[in-house]
């Protein structure tokens, strides 16, 4: 499975990704770091990234987003398997992976991100496609309501 970009900001990536003029918006009217955004590239990249389409998070943690100011984008992935149930305790997911060296934390709400695609289209509303990857942290009605309020 593709890994997602860790940022600290949307700037960071505007170079990698297509950011429609509305994201911002939308990813403020949530929960911090709970959407993870899947976009367009601007140039194909590596497919451990996603190729054409590639997963952004903005991240809340202060320690990550520090992190990130320091060296720039990371690549992040879930701390968890895919097809298991999901863990939100990274002490946990990091001893059922085997790895010793973590940041403690606990995802908000107790869940990960809502994984949202957004996908360009002359025919849909904003000019993009929306579509709900997987429900997350932001409930799924949550983001179809944001999504349906008048332009």
């Amino acid at each position: 499975m593709p890994v997602s970009l860790g940022v600290s900001s949307l700037e960071q990536v505007s170079h990698l990704v297509i950011i429609p003029s509305f994201l911002k918006e939308l990813l403020e009217t949530f929960t911090k770091g709970g959407i993870t955004t899947i976009l367009p590239a601007i140039k194909t990249l590596d497919e451990r990234l996603g190729g054409n389409q590639v997963a952004i998070r903005v991240f809340s943690h202060p320690d990550a987003i520090s992190l990130v100011d320091e060296v720039g984008v990371i690549t992040a992935t879930s701390a968890n398997e895919s097809g298991t149930e999901a863990e939100c305790s990274t002490e946990i997911a990091a001893e059922r992976l085997g790895v010793t060296k973590f940041i403690p934390g606990i995802c908000p709400n107790g869940l990960g991100s809502t994984f949202i695609r957004l996908e360009k289209s002359d025919d849909e509303k904003r000019g993009w496609r929306l579509t709900i990857m997987r429900e997350g942290v932001v409930p799924q009605p949550d983001v179809i309501r944001w999504w349906t309020i008048p332009v």
